[in-house]
């Protein structure tokens, strides 16, 4: 019973500081989100792109791509955007685990499990150059779909939900 009882206490424990460890993450991305308007503009993105695999001829697939570019180019502007805001935040507080699974305060504890979110955002920046248009027609024409974790999606939205209510005004 002794185990039974220890083994729920570090349960509960783990629990409690994931939970204050992802809300303090949550925050601070949901800070930086607050000012931009990319969920709207991925969300446009993504509809248009679905459009497009769904249209029957590949000379139609790419018009419909094509009237997405203004909007590709102010997700590129915006993700730059969060790059250079994003930089000015310490390494500790940017790093994020590279494991399927919360580890609170890993970057303290096991550098060697995190990465920096920061480099991503270069990444992404990096290949922003790159027409997002031209990688969904590959997409199209054949490729492995773009696949996320659960864990992450979790993340986005809870970020997201944040995000809209400081714009709000709300707070937390």
């Amino acid at each position: 019973m002794d185990i039974a009882l220890s083994l729920l206490m570090v349960v509960v424990l783990w629990r409690v500081l994931s939970l204050r460890y992802q809300r303090a993450r949550i925050n601070l991305l949901g800070q930086h989100l607050a000012s931009l308007q990319l969920e709207r503009h991925m969300e446009t993105l993504t509809q248009g792109y679905t459009r497009a695999i769904q249209a029957d001829d590949e000379t139609r697939q790419i018009q419909v791509l094509e009237t997405f570019i203004q909007t590709e180019r102010s997700v590129a502007a915006q993700i730059q955007s969060l790059a250079d805001i994003m930089q000015k935040e310490s390494a500790q507080a940017t790093s994020m685990g590279v494991l399927p699974f919360c580890v609170p305060y890993a970057e303290r504890f096991f550098p060697a499990l995190t990465r920096d979110f920061r480099e991503l955002l270069r990444i992404l920046q990096r290949g922003d150059r790159l027409r997002p248009a031209a990688a969904a027609r590959r997409l199209l024409l054949g490729g492995d779909p773009l696949r996320h974790r659960v864990g992450d999606r979790h993340l986005l939205r809870r970020a997201r939900r944040i995000s809209w209510r400081l714009r709000q005004g709300r707070g937390r």
